[in-house]
């Protein structure tokens, strides 16, 4: 099930409500500033532990690492490259097993 918030509050009660397995965050949210979004969101006890993969129209040098700093699994500068979301979706969702296969 996909689900779509325009607004910080939205976002947090879907995420809750919903029991969300992944969110992929816009870091251009309405009503809050972009990479606060992230921080309420692993600050929040009923959120922190949702893996998140930031999306974001203005990405500069050193926002993935920004990005991966705020706990997001990784960062998706727009326009989205659909053929690798998939991959980045799956490497946010089991890092421990991705990583590990890295280095066999």
């Amino acid at each position: 099930m996909v689900l779509r918030a325009q607004a910080y509050a939205v976002l947090i009660a879907m995420a809750v409500s919903k029991r969300s397995d992944l969110i992929l965050i816009d870091l251009n949210l309405p009503q809050i500033v972009g990479w606060a979004s992230t921080d309420r969101l692993r600050a929040d006890p009923a959120t922190r532990n949702i893996p998140m993969v930031a999306l974001c129209a203005h990405a500069m040098a050193g926002d993935r690492d920004k990005a991966l700093g705020t706990g997001c699994g990784d960062l998706n500068a727009q326009p989205i490259v659909f053929a690798r979301l998939p991959a980045e979706i799956e490497q946010t969702l089991v890092p421990e097993v991705n990583n590990s296969a890295r280095t066999l």
